[in-house]
């Protein structure tokens, strides 16, 4: 798995993010990472119908996210990763061991 992309958004997933950010860094997977999120129905499936076409989509608690990309579950995927608010985020970067952000000059777009 190679994180192409980290976005805080409290939006998550929109216009901008689906249609330009997406197809930007080349991501087939968004991993919507957030706690509040995750426990509500409305906001899954509003996630879910913005999901841009042909791309998978994951929701996740922050626990759940370090746990999935800690195990490789997402090892064949190329994702881009959004959180609601900066300590999220904090929370996905910190975890040891480190979480691979790719640096920018290291990918193609």
């Amino acid at each position: 798995m190679t994180i192409l992309a980290a976005r805080v958004d409290d939006r998550m997933i929109h216009g901008q993010v689906a249609m330009v950010w997406t197809n930007t860094v080349g991501a087939n997977r968004l991993m919507v990472v957030n706690d509040e999120v995750v426990r509500d129905e409305m906001a899954i499936q509003g996630l879910k119908i913005a999901r841009p076409a042909g791309k998978k989509l994951a929701i996740s608690s922050v626990a759940k996210a370090i746990e999935n990309l800690q195990n490789g579950k997402f090892a064949d995927d190329q994702v881009f990763v959004i959180t609601r608010n900066i300590p999220d985020m904090a929370k996905l970067i910190g975890t040891p061991p480190s979480i691979n952000f790719a640096r920018s000059e290291e990918r193609r777009v």
